[in-house]
């Protein structure tokens, strides 16, 4: 009975996920964030969308690569390439050192259906490569997408409407021997939805995004290091009685709580996602407050 109960709840997930609404790639107000590492070290690349142009009759949304910025501010970027969607879920792009079109994703595709590419290199030109599975996967925002599970040699994965979890042009890049790359994190319409913790260090999802107000109250109040990365102190110089600490992330949640009556505490934030938070102390009928910043 168990082993029916797993394949008829398998059957439903899967038709569950076929039943999904369809999430197109964006058109704009867009930025992968990513980390390539190996043995040269771990650089960050960031691509983001910025404006139409016309190749062949066809529009495509321009993609710059970002260097050093959060923004898709045109004076930080240089032009890459060019993506576009057709109406049958396949993203093609334009490469700047490549004279064809290069089918970079096919989310039409099911389960068993060989991916064909006219890609020069990457995994796309290299394997045969086949979706091996189907499920969902939760955003940032609770949107539930369809992922794609590709069998190839480091069976990477593709989420509808944001592309590989290495990277949007990972499928068909070739990079250093011994490098690996993960999608830190993918945002839209200056919203986080994909989030790769604790890869997603030098993300500026956080930094430039916050969800809560952060409105300062610093008399009496010292917190330092800051920015930090494993350990913050708190000084309180007004000690009378007890107090009430609170840490709280960007979107306005309580990750620890403490109540004490001696000063200086210290709390531990090595494990948290680099960002922007809040340490929040009531004393009494006072409360006071002060932005920190988690780095790595």
């Amino acid at each position: 009975m168990k082993k029916y109960i797993i394949l008829i709840f398998g059957l439903f997930t899967t038709l569950w996920s076929y039943s999904q609404d369809y999430y197109p790639f964006p058109d704009s107000n867009a930025i992968w964030n990513s980390k390539y590492g190996g043995y040269y070290g771990t650089p960050i690349v960031r691509f983001g969308l910025n404006g139409d142009t016309v190749i062949n009759n066809q529009v495509y949304k321009k993609v710059y690569q970002i260097v050093d910025d959060s923004t898709l501010n045109l004076a930080n970027m240089t032009y890459y390439a060019a993506i576009r969607e057709n109406a049958s879920k396949q993203i093609f792009a334009k490469m700047t050192d490549y004279d064809d079109e290069i089918l970079i994703y096919d989310f039409s595709l099911n389960i068993g259906d060989t991916i064909i590419s006219n890609s020069p290199s990457g995994y796309l030109n290299y394997d045969l490569c086949i979706i091996a599975d189907i499920d969902s996967i939760e955003l940032e925002n609770n949107q539930f997408r369809k992922r794609f599970k590709i069998n190839d040699y480091e069976q990477d994965y593709w989420i509808e409407g944001i592309g590989s979890i290495g990277g949007l042009f990972h499928p068909t890049m070739d990079y250093i021997i011994g490098s690996y790359c993960d999608l830190t994190c993918f945002k839209n319409n200056d919203t986080a939805k994909y989030i790769n913790n604790p890869q997603c260090d030098k993300c500026f999802c956080f930094l430039q995004t916050p969800v809560i107000e952060i409105e300062e109250n610093n008399d009496f109040i010292n917190v330092y290091p800051n920015p930090a990365t494993t350990n913050i102190n708190i000084v309180f110089e007004l000690q009378n009685g007890l107090s009430e600490i609170s840490l709280i992330n960007s979107i306005g949640n309580s990750i620890e709580n403490r109540i004490t009556s001696s000063f200086p505490i210290q709390i531990n934030i090595e494990n948290l996602p680099i960002g922007i938070y809040l340490i929040k102390l009531r004393n009494g009928e006072l409360t006071f407050t002060k932005k920190i910043i988690k780095f790595e």
